[in-house]
């Protein structure tokens, strides 16, 4: 199986839980509690429904944005730290 293969296996099975803990299609806080501590690690569970439907103001949902920037942070410096891990830096020297 290649790379490619296994991204297009991951998104298919991966999309459905993903768009249902996201918050477009049942409100997050009426999930069980379970569920919704695993939606707010999901980075797709924004305030968009509540600013775009809702008619809620940036107050209301500046704690979401400083979440989703806590999530984007702490991400990104999870994925540099794997490559680093898993592939080592080559030195440069002659080909």
């Amino acid at each position: 199986m290649t790379i490619g293969e296994a991204m297009v296996f991951t998104r298919v099975v991966m999309g459905m839980p993903l768009f249902f803990l996201s918050g477009v299609s049942w409100p997050v806080e009426s999930m069980p509690k379970p569920l919704w501590a695993i939606a707010a690690l999901i980075p797709s569970t924004t305030a968009f429904v509540r600013v775009d439907q809702m008619g809620s103001g940036l107050a209301a949902v500046s704690g979401t944005i400083v979440w989703q920037l806590v999530l984007a942070t702490g991400y990104t410096l999870a994925a540099f730290l794997l490559r680093a891990r898993a592939r080592p830096l080559r030195m440069a020297g002659p080909s």
